[in-house]
Parts: structure tokens; sequence; C-alpha cells
């Protein structure tokens, strides 16, 4: 008995209808919350059948386009995913090497946003139910599951704008040239592909760590970092603060082996009381565990012969119970900040190339805080 062959023209007469009724949701021919005409009126408008129809507007509902109230017809949704969707594209994904604390931070703010609605004091006010919604993995060939998911977000517009998280050239070039999407940078990297971009301010860091070093009377700091800041931009800020240094108080660890920073922190205090530093800042809080591993192992004590100033990512917070100051970023305001910007985009309102977020203190952090391995950060359903 021979196969039956379908027929492709009915879906393709449903894409072309749900394309219809979609293109008037989004030219504000029906406002949110608008009832549709009835259906033997949108029957003869595109000049299909009830199945057709049917078809079409089954996938205007599971794209959150449009409802049914019972008998009462079909009404857009109050809050349309063109108007209060938002993208927070990643380039790596969480179980790749290489995703840091302060990318967990942002997606675990992300769900908070959902959880919790938008702030009332943002401005330009997000809409109240805006919602974000992570995409992981989303760099390297555009034809890679997960680059080609977040496309079909936005060639179903199903995206009210995107907020890229790291150097925005690596993730998409089809993306950044998509005309009229608003689209905002969360990267260091001052060559964000001409998009307005928001960053941890780290000179903020290195200014207020060695503030905080200085008022409790530390003399002699070292630097633990990973080359982020480099050892150049406490050159000036030391001598400022009224502390002092010295190149071998200056070193380095490796992000792709953690335990380089106990011993590197050993060895740096294995020295005479008046010949070891008396502070130390560890500017990668991917480096914080390891590096008071190695405070421990030297016997040094705390605070008493030693003070430390540790990086940290709020809401995540460092395992410790030792004495330490923490100063770092709230990912709250950061991605509070990036939402205004691409609010502010939509409505064709100015906004700064480039917005710095200062570093906080632990009791200045907006977001209470988390422990790293209770990520809890959702992907969207659809």
């Amino acid at each position: 008995m021979p196969v039956a062959q379908t027929n492709p023209q009915p879906d393709a007469n449903a894409r072309t209808v749900a394309n219809g009724l979609r293109g008037r949701i989004l030219a504000g021919d029906w406002q949110p919350g608008a009832q549709l005409p009835t259906w033997s009126t949108l029957e003869t408008d595109f000049n299909v059948a009830r199945t057709t129809l049917a078809k079409a507007v089954r996938q205007l509902k599971r794209d959150g386009f449009v409802y049914s109230r019972s008998t009462r017809g079909m009404y857009v949704s109050d809050h349309p995913p063109h108007l209060c969707r938002y993208a927070l594209a990643f380039r790596h994904h969480p179980q790749e090497p290489g995703w840091l604390r302060f990318w967990w931070a942002l997606a675990n703010q992300a769900t908070a946003w959902n959880t919790q609605n938008a702030p009332a004091n943002a401005h330009p006010a997000p809409d109240h139910h805006s919602r974000i919604v992570p995409f992981f993995g989303v760099s390297g060939p555009e034809d890679s599951d997960n680059h080609r998911k977040l496309l079909k977000e936005v060639e179903a517009d199903r995206l009210a704008g995107i907020i890229f998280v790291g150097h925005p050239p690596e993730i998409s070039p089809k993306l950044l040239e998509h005309p009229w999407l608003a689209k905002v940078a969360i990267t260091t990297s001052p060559a964000a592909h001409r998009l307005p971009r928001v960053f941890p301010d780290r000179q903020s860091f290195v200014d207020r760590s060695l503030q905080q070093l200085s008022n409790q009377h530390a003399q002699r700091v070292a630097i633990l970092t990973n080359g982020h800041p480099g050892f150049d931009a406490y050159d000036a800020a030391i001598a400022d603060a009224g502390l002092q240094s010295q190149p071998h108080f200056r070193v380095a660890a490796s992000l792709s082996d953690p335990n380089s920073a106990k011993h590197i922190v050993q060895l740096l205090l294995d020295r005479p009381a008046d010949q070891r530093p008396d502070a130390l800042i560890i500017t990668d809080d991917n480096l914080v565990e390891s590096a008071l591993a190695g405070v421990l192992a030297s016997g040094v004590s705390m605070p008493n012969d030693l003070q430390v100033v540790a990086h940290c990512n709020w809401p995540i917070e460092t395992r410790t119970r030792l004495p330490i100051t923490r100063l770092g970023f709230d990912a709250a305001a950061v991605l509070r900040t990036a939402m205004q910007h691409v609010e502010a985009l939509r409505h064709d309102q100015p906004v700064p190339d480039a917005t710095p977020v200062p570093a906080v203190f632990e009791d200045q952090a907006s977001a209470p805080l988390v422990n790293d391995a209770d990520n809890a950060f959702t992907e969207d359903p659809f």
C-alpha cells in the first residue's frame, strides 16, 4: 500500500496567517488586552479555512501573543513577548570550562528578577511583568543548537531586547546586525561592537580595597590576581593610599589551576614578619578559597598579622569563616542598569556608551547572599 503524502501547503498557509496576525500586534493595531476580531472575520480577512486559522492561533498562543477567554473570544496577551521578554545571552554554558562566578550571579539575578518582577525604581521603568530569559552557550558557529535557538526567538519576534554577557562579536554577528532589536553588552571590553556597555568598574575595586586597608592601618600590600585588573592598576593607587608594596608582593595565579593560588600565597607569606605583607588583596573571587587555604597553611594569623580584602560577586558568597573584607560587584545592580539601557533604547532614548558599576562592600549589596552551590537559575520553557 503506498504511503500517503502529506501536503505542506496548509502548514505554510498557517504560518502566513500567524505572521499576519503577529504583525498586526507588533504594529500596535491590537494593543495588549485587546480583543481580536471574530473567527469568521479573520477567516474572511485572510481568506483561509477555520482549520488553517486554528493552527495559526495555536502557534500565537504557544508564543505568548494571544490567549482565549472561554467562549468570549481571543485577546492579545497583557504582556506579549515583544514588549516584555528579554534575552540574557551568555557566551559559554555553565558546564563548560571558563564559566565565571560573575556569570552565575547574573544568571541567578535573572531568576530573581522574574520572581520578584522588575524594581519599581528603574528609570526608564521596564514593564513590571518583564521577564529575563538566560540563553547559554550562544558563541561559536551560527548553526549550533544554542545559537539557532536564540535566532529563532528573534525571528519569531519573541524578544524585546538582548543583553549580551561577554564580548559580543564572539557571540553572534548576525544578531549584532539585527536592525531593530535593542541590544546592550555586559562586558569589560571597550570593543563591544558599538553597543552600549555596562561593566564592573575594576578601578573602583582597586581604589576602595586600598582605602579600606589604609583605614585599617595596613602598610605592606600584596596583590594576588589572575591578570584582571593587572598590577599596573595598583601602582599609583598604592602610593596615593599611603601604602607600600614590593615587586615580589605581586603574584598571579591561574584560573585553570585554582590550587596554584594556595601554593603561591603560602610561599608569599613564608618570610620573617617584617619582610612579608601585612595585607593581601585577592582580585578574583574564583581564587579566594584556594588563596585562603594558603594563608591557613602558612600559619599567619588573621587579621592580627594579615588583613585580606577578597573580591566577591554579589550575591554569590565565597565560602569561608575567616575574618576577611568582601568587596565586589553587585550583579543585581549590573543587570538592573543593563535593563534600564535596553528599555531606553526601545523608546529611542539616548544611553551612555559605557556605564561603570562601582564595587561595593558586603553591607552595600542590594541582593541577598546565596551560596554558589545553590544556583537556581532556570531557562525559559520556549
